[in-house]
C-alpha cells in the first residue's frame, strides 16, 4: 500500500492511502456462540464477521467500519503536531448476551454496534475536563470485556479501569463512566482484562507484567484513595496480553511475552502451574474436554502423570540391586595414602639426620683444627721466653 501510495509521500499519506484501502494490521478476533459467528477486527478499526456454521462453509457475511464517516475519511490522526496515529483501533469485544461488538482505540470512544446490522447503537463519552487545568482527558482504550449484560469494562493507555452503563432500553442510560480508578493504582499500560462475576472482581493484567485483581465495588467517582481490596498475583514477568477464567473452577490462565502459560487459583492468588512455551503468546483457551473435575480434584491440583517405565505391568516388582559396601575400599585408599605419607615423612627425616651429621663431623674438625694451632702457639711461646732468659 506504501509503494503504491508512493515513496516522496508523508507518513500520514501513506496512513490516510492505507485507510482509503481499508487494509490494516489485524488486532483481535473473538466469536459469538449463539449465532456461530466469529468477528475479526483491524487496526483502523475495520469489522469483519464470518459465519462459522457447519452446514456451510466459512464465509464473510458483513463488514462494517465504525470509525469511518465522511468527516473522518480525510484524516486519522487528531493531535496537533507531527504525531501519526499509526492504529485509532487497539481493542474489540464481543457481548455474548446481546449479540453487539464493541470497539475502542486511540483517540477514538468506545462504540457499540450490533452485528447483524451494523448499526452503532451506544457511544461512550469521555470523562469531564480537569477543574484546575480546565485539559480534556486522553482517549485511548487498550482492553475492554463485558463485566454482565449491563457493565462493560474499559481499560486504557493511562492506567485507569472504567466501568460503563450500557444499557440501550433503559430511560437513565449514561455515557459516561459509572465508576473508574484513581491514579496511583495502576502503574503501566493496561493490556488485559478478565471479569469474575460470582466475586464482583475485575481480573487486570498491565504492561510490565503486574497481574491485579480489583474489586468492583470499592471503585466510584472521585476517588482521592487506592481502593482498598486490590490485590496483586506473584509470577509473571512480562507484558501480559491475556487473561482467561475457567468456565467451573476459580482458575485463571494468563499468557504474555514473558513466553510462560500460567494458571493461578483466584481464592488463594497462589500459582498452580507454569509451561514454558518457547515463543510469545497472545491468546490462551480452556477447553471444555474434563480435565479437572470438581469432584475429583477440589483443592484444584493439577493432574501429574505417573512414569511406569518400560513394563506396563503395575503389578510388576521392581528390580534392586544388592547392597554393596564401598566403606572397606575407602578404609584401604585411606590406609594407602596414610603409609604414603608416612614414607614420605620418613625419607625427609633421614636425609635431615644425613645433612645434621655431616655438619657435626664438619664442625669437629674445625674444632680440632683449632685446638692443634693453640698448643703450637703455647710451645713456641716457652721456648721464646726460655731464650730470653738465656
Amino acid at each position: 500500500v506504501f509503494e503504491k501510495a508512493g515513496s516522496t509521500c508523508s507518513r500520514n499519506d501513506e496512513l490516510n492511502a492505507a485507510h482509503n484501502n481499508n487494509m490494516g494490521r489485524p488486532i483481535a478476533l473473538d466469536s459469538f456462540v449463539q449465532k456461530e459467528r466469529l468477528c475479526a477486527a483491524d487496526s483502523l478499526g475495520n469489522i469483519a464477521v464470518i459465519s462459522t456454521k457447519a452446514s456451510s462453509s466459512p464465509s464473510v457475511v458483513a463488514t462494517y467500519s465504525p470509525f469511518s464517516t465522511q468527516q473522518q475519511q480525510q484524516t486519522l490522526s487528531y493531535t496537533k503536531g507531527s504525531y501519526a496515529n499509526t492504529s485509532p483501533c487497539t481493542a474489540m469485544a464481543v457481548d455474548q448476551y446481546h449479540g453487539r461488538v464493541a470497539l475502542s482505540g486511540r483517540e477514538r470512544e468506545t462504540r457499540l454496534l450490533e452485528m447483524s446490522t451494523g448499526q452503532v447503537v451506544w457511544k461512550a463519552k469521555n470523562l469531564p475536563p480537569d477543574p484546575q487545568t480546565l485539559l480534556q482527558q486522553p482517549i485511548w482504550s487498550t482492553a475492554l470485556a463485558f463485566f454482565d449484560e449491563s457493565t462493560m469494562a474499559v481499560g486504557t493507555a493511562f492506567q485507569q479501569v472504567r466501568l460503563y452503563d450500557v444499557r440501550i432500553d433503559s430511560n437513565n442510560a449514561r455515557r459516561r463512566p459509572i465508576a473508574y480508578t484513581p491514579d496511583g493504582v495502576f502503574s503501566h499500560r493496561i493490556t488485559a482484562l478478565c471479569p469474575v462475576v460470582d466475586e464482583h472482581q475485575l481480573v487486570v493484567g498491565d504492561a510490565a507484567g503486574y497481574l491485579h485483581l480489583l474489586d468492583v465495588r470499592s471503585m466510584g467517582k472521585q476517588q482521592k484513595k487506592k481502593p482498598s481490596n486490590v490485590a496483586r498475583f506473584v509470577g509473571p514477568a512480562g507484558s501480559i496480553r491475556q487473561v482467561v477464567k475457567h468456565a467451573s473452577l476459580p482458575v485463571i490462565a494468563t499468557v504474555g511475552l514473558d513466553r510462560m502459560l500460567r494458571t493461578f487459583c483466584l481464592k488463594k492468588r497462589t500459582q498452580i502451574d507454569c509451561v514454558y512455551m518457547k515463543q510469545r503468546l497472545n491468546c490462551v483457551l480452556f477447553c471444555n474436554d474434563d480435565t479437572w473435575n470438581v469432584e475429583e480434584k477440589e483443592n484444584h491440583e493439577h493432574v501429574v502423570e505417573e512414569y511406569q517405565g518400560e513394563n506396563d505391568d503395575v503389578d510388576a516388582e521392581d528390580e534392586v540391586q544388592d547392597y554393596i559396601d564401598s566403606s572397606g575400599d575407602e578404609q584401604d585408599e585411606d590406609s594407602d595414602e596414610d603409609s604414603d605419607e608416612q614414607s614420605e615423612k620418613d625419607s625427609n627425616e633421614d636425609s635431615q639426620e644425613e645433612e645434621s651429621d655431616d655438619v657435626s663431623k664438619e664442625s669437629d674438625n674445625d674444632e680440632s683444627d683449632a685446638s692443634d694451632l693453640k698448643e703450637v702457639d703455647v710451645t713456641r711461646r716457652r721456648d721464646f721466653k726460655r731464650q730470653k732468659r738465656v
